[in-house]
């Protein structure tokens, strides 16, 4: 049997994957560090991503890592020359709402627009129509990038600049914790001896090749299930400036993406326990009606331009807070479920994973 050995495996070559090599190649330069992705590499969960950065979060814990992923976010967008689109963010939510959006947000305020909310077409660059309870309100900016390019990005700069590598097409079968060490039994039949592991597998970590022992036991504790996450591409090119508009009461939000000559419309899908690869992966007839349901309350010149979208599904804890879990002391640590915010929130999620090792 053939065996080769590393400092740390990072089991997962997706975007939380890849932001974990980023940090432990910086933190730890002499480490072998070796990322094993199954697959393609961001060819995942992270493929079928929106992409969309926002500093928002629904918990003290979640602002955090929000916080810590704009500044990671920034970073990279100029030290790797990424691509990316900006947008001012505009909110519509009932008017007692202002106190929740401020509280949510990171790093900016929140501040009320004037005049109805009909009268807001000039604003957004789109007709408008609403309940009349409802209020306009705007503050920070949503960023857009292409998830896959950022993975490879971050990856790519990883392996140039440390002894740090990655490796496609080799999945992990089965994860043995020894005494001083981790076997990790691969499938071309070899074996990789790793000092520490951080395995962040996305919506695999339920019903996926290694969830089993210490992986089963954190998706148990976390009562961990896996939903479907959709969103629709409206075939109309924004505007020069066009916003980011987020519909609060319905967890939705619609984001301009000028090089894709088109808008994403996210919205809350209630399919639960799906399988994370298979014929229910795909956008539905439901998911369409749901869709234009909520399009035409809003933006009613959109309703006919749904055209395509993405899906796929996210790991998603109980209490909806993301999951860095260690085992085995801290040789062993998980990183994910990160509740259909995997994007948003990968680079506040690797960091805290990395700072775990010892």
């Amino acid at each position: 049997m053939r065996r080769r050995s590393c400092d740390l495996a990072i089991v997962g070559g997706g975007i939380t994957g890849a932001w974990c090599l980023y940090f432990a190649a910086q933190k730890f330069p002499a480490w072998r560090i070796i990322l094993l992705e199954r697959s393609r590499i961001a060819g995942g969960a992270t493929a079928h991503s929106a992409g969309v950065f926002f500093a928002v979060g629904r918990s003290d814990r979640e602002r955090h890592l929000a916080g810590r992923s704009a500044v990671h976010y920034a970073a990279v967008r100029n030290r790797l020359t990424l691509e990316s689109s900006e947008a001012p963010a505009y909110w519509i939510a009932d008017s007692t709402a202002l106190p929740a959006l401020r509280k949510m947000s990171v790093g900016f305020t929140v501040e009320c627009c004037q005049g109805d909310l009909e009268g807001a077409t000039d604003s957004l660059g789109l007709r408008v129509v609403s309940d009349a309870a409802e209020t306009l309100f705007y503050g920070g900016t949503s960023i857009s990038m292409e998830p896959t390019a950022v993975a490879t990005a971050l990856i790519r700069h990883s392996a140039l600049s440390s002894s740090a590598s990655a490796c496609e097409g080799v999945g992990v079968q089965q994860i043995d914790a020894t005494a001083g060490a981790i076997d990790l039994v691969l499938s071309d039949g070899s074996v990789l001896t790793a000092g520490r592991i951080i395995v962040a597998v996305g919506p695999w970590i339920v019903n996926g090749p290694i969830a089993n022992g210490p992986i089963e036991s954190v998706a148990s504790e976390r009562d961990i299930r896996i939903k479907k996450v959709v969103a629709l591409h409206i075939d109309q090119a924004p505007v020069s400036r066009s916003p980011a508009i987020f519909l609060y009461a319905h967890d939705a939000y619609l984001m301009p993406i000028p090089r894709r000559k088109q808008w994403l419309f996210s919205f809350r899908s209630e399919e639960w326990d799906v399988k994370v690869e298979g014929q229910g992966l795909t956008i539905s007839q439901l998911d369409r009606n749901l869709a234009r349901s909520i399009l035409g309350q809003y933006f009613p010149d959109l309703v006919d331009h749904c055209f395509g979208g993405r899906v796929f599904c996210d790991a998603y804890t109980a209490d909806l807070e993301p999951v860095v879990c260690s085992r085995d002391n801290d040789r062993l640590i998980v990183v994910g479920a990160g509740g259909g915010a995997g994007f948003r929130l990968a680079p506040g999620l690797a960091e805290e994973a990395v700072l775990r090792l010892v």
